[in-house]
């Protein structure tokens, strides 16, 4: 008994042992694995630790290039700031210096349309034929700087659509009685069409409309050795209306189409030959002459009228220009802007008068030469009887008031001088004129404010007023109450319509 218990003691210490082993084991196993997850920890973490360093770089990066962007970006806008000004400038410029050359160009286009039309005959052949000579000359000169000042109003946003009904009738009777003696000096054909199928008139800025076709239909004829001319006027399909921001409110889209057979544009050139001062080859302005300003001034003209100007053409194969336009006119956001500028001029030229005078007091030394200057002319103030019908003449260019006097002559009026603010009224109480000629850009005082004095007085607001300047401002002299309005210079003929009304 004692024997069999000593083995079972044994057995059961051998039992004892082989499980202290194994849990030994496993205990081993579990502390290996445990090292094993420890050291794969410390390995994860230290990626971690990387990726976070490698984060906060690149954050660093990231803000960095954000402020380099933020700084590019403010410097743009500093740039297109820098831009806006230049152009605005330079369009102030332009527009001002066109006035001060239309002033004297009047005087010398008046004087040589009176010398070539030679009425007295006192002139040669050969003298006539140079007044002729002087008056082209000055008269592609105004077209040039009508041009120029077209464009600085374009690229300022200052210009609005006189919109009105024009009859397509009309519209290809222009077209047709413009250009038909030159395709016939040319030897080209010239066809005009027009659809049956079109209403009556569309609704636009007549003048506008045939300067742009005018614009198109002359590069037509300067570009076009021989072949043939067509100019058609139709109802564009809806699916064959451009995809054009302008055209996108039009009910009905009207298409005015020139296709010439004249020697083409490459594609590649086809977008700057709509840029200010571009053409399509630079040894084209040598061959054909011009300013490259036509297409740029016509594209913005477009888009003044709602509308968008299509171009098809190759090389050596001819071109063909459509200029797409809503039949009942929409008003563009050029127009719109030119409302907002006309309404902030408006407000300006309502201040008192005499902000403006005392503003430009420092040029009293100038205007008193000018005045002097005026009164060297000798009107006819001191030769006035009591049934003489007197006109006085507001004008800071002398040479244009002698011109109108003397016109005023020929149709027995007697003709008095003004330049000054303070003569203006003086002048009119004292002799009563049948009417008033006003150049609204007076040396010392707003011509506008001016204008809106007289029709306010009750003594002279009957007196018929005739705004004579060289700025365009049509729409605006007829707003304020004036009689007619010319834009310098002034055709003798548009003077005697003026001496006739």
């Amino acid at each position: 008994g004692q024997l069999t218990e000593s083995i079972g003691i044994v057995l059961n210490t051998i039992e004892t042992n082989s499980r202290t082993e194994e849990l030994l084991t496993q205990s081993q196993s579990l502390a290996a694995e445990l090292k094993s997850q420890q050291a794969e920890l410390r390995r994860a973490n230290d990626e971690l630790q990387d990726k976070a360093l490698l984060l906060v770089k690149q954050k660093e990066e990231v803000e960095k290039t954000n402020k380099e962007v933020e700084d590019a970006r403010r410097s743009l806008e500093e740039k297109a700031e820098q831009l806006a000004m230049a152009s605005k400038y330079k369009s102030e410029f332009l527009a001002n210096i066109s006035h001060e050359l239309r002033t004297p160009l009047n005087s010398l286009l008046i004087l040589a349309q009176q010398l070539y039309e030679n009425k007295e005959g006192n002139l040669s052949d050969k003298q006539v034929k140079f007044a002729r000579t002087i008056y082209s000359c000055g008269d592609d000169l105004i077209q040039l700087i009508n041009d120029i000042l077209d464009l600085s109003k374009i690229e300022s946003g200052v210009i609005s659509a006189n919109i009105n009904q024009i009859a397509f009738a009309e519209l290809c009777n222009f077209v047709e009685t413009t250009f038909k003696p030159i395709s016939e000096t040319k030897k080209l054909k010239f066809s005009v069409e027009i659809d049956p199928k079109l209403p009556e008139a569309m609704e636009t800025d007549s003048q506008r409309l045939k300067q742009i076709l005018k614009n198109l239909l002359s590069n037509s004829f300067k570009f076009t050795e021989k072949g043939e001319i067509k100019f058609r006027v139709y109802k564009v399909p809806k699916e064959a209306v451009p995809n054009h921001v302008a055209l996108k409110k039009a009910d009905t889209v009207i298409g005015l189409e020139i296709k010439d057979t004249g020697i083409g544009i490459p594609r590649e050139k086809q977008q700057i030959i709509f840029e200010a001062f571009q053409q399509a080859e630079g040894s084209t302005s040598r061959k054909y002459g011009g300013t490259g300003l036509g297409l740029s001034i016509s594209k913005g003209l477009s888009e003044l009228l709602g509308g968008y100007i299509g171009l098809n053409s190759q090389s050596g194969e001819g071109s063909t220009f459509t200029l797409y336009l809503p039949l009942t006119y929409i008003p563009s956001k050029i127009d719109e802007r030119m409302v907002n500028i006309l309404g902030k001029y408006e407000d300006a030229t309502s201040q008192p008068l005499k902000n403006n005078m005392e503003d430009e007091a420092n040029d009293s030394d100038l205007m008193g030469i000018v005045h002097n200057i005026i009164n060297e002319i000798e009107d006819d103030r001191n030769h006035i009887g009591p049934k003489d019908k007197v006109l006085l003449v507001v004008e800071d260019d002398f040479r244009f008031a002698r011109i109108i006097l003397e016109k005023s002559h020929d149709y027995g009026l007697k003709t008095i001088f003004a330049s000054r603010y303070n003569e203006i009224f003086s002048l009119a109480n004292k002799f009563k004129p049948v009417a008033i000629t006003l150049d609204v850009n007076l040396p010392d005082t707003n011509g506008w404010k001016v204008l809106e004095l007289i029709k306010n007085d009750i003594y002279l607001r009957h007196i018929p007023l005739h705004v004579i300047s060289g700025k365009e401002n049509r729409s605006y002299a007829f707003q304020k109450g004036a009689r007619s309005s010319f834009l310098k210079p002034v055709a003798d003929e548009d003077l005697s319509r003026l001496f006739n009304d």
